[in-house]
């Protein structure tokens, strides 16, 4: 195992969310994935922020 399997951070929807997602009549092969929308560095890049469309249900994460 490489250390960027090792370190990988999985970001995508839950089955819950693409079962939302879909029941508004979206596409799952597309609209219920988990598309990132921002990338920024945080704390002079000790720190990351990233949030995602997540299915159509906004989820933003802040990893250290």
């Amino acid at each position: 195992m490489t250390s960027c399997e090792r370190d990988a951070i999985v970001l995508d929807p839950t089955s819950s969310d693409i079962r939302n997602c879909v029941s508004k009549g979206k596409s799952e092969m597309f609209d219920c994935k988990n598309h990132i929308r921002v990338i920024q560095p945080m704390d002079n890049g000790n720190r990351l922020y990233i949030c995602g469309t997540n299915a159509h249900n906004p989820k933003d994460v802040v990893i250290y």
